[in-house]
């Protein structure tokens, strides 16, 4: 989800314009801008864990999650699409 959202708000090179803007308060803007990036053993981007956030003295990123799970949409594994129904 972090980065689906982080590749939303990169401009694109050819408009300048993102795909995704978020207006946020000063708190969540610091807390969408303090996990860092890594990569995995296997090479995979992996997003900085909450443990080692802790680890590192940052409080755990609450604010920012909030703001990202209101516009993540999860892809459908199955491919069912159910045009409007409310579960």
């Amino acid at each position: 989800m972090w980065l689906a959202c982080r590749a939303l708000l990169q401009p694109d090179p050819a408009t300048g314009a993102a795909k995704l803007r978020l207006r946020v308060d000063h708190a969540c803007a610091v807390q969408l801008s303090s996990p860092n990036m890594g990569t995995s053993s296997s090479g995979a981007t992996v997003i900085e864990s909450k443990k080692s956030m802790k680890a590192r003295g940052v409080s755990s990123p609450d604010r920012a999650d909030g703001a990202l799970m209101a516009v993540y949409e999860p892809e459908d594994l199955f491919g069912h699409r159910r045009m409007g129904l409310i579960n």
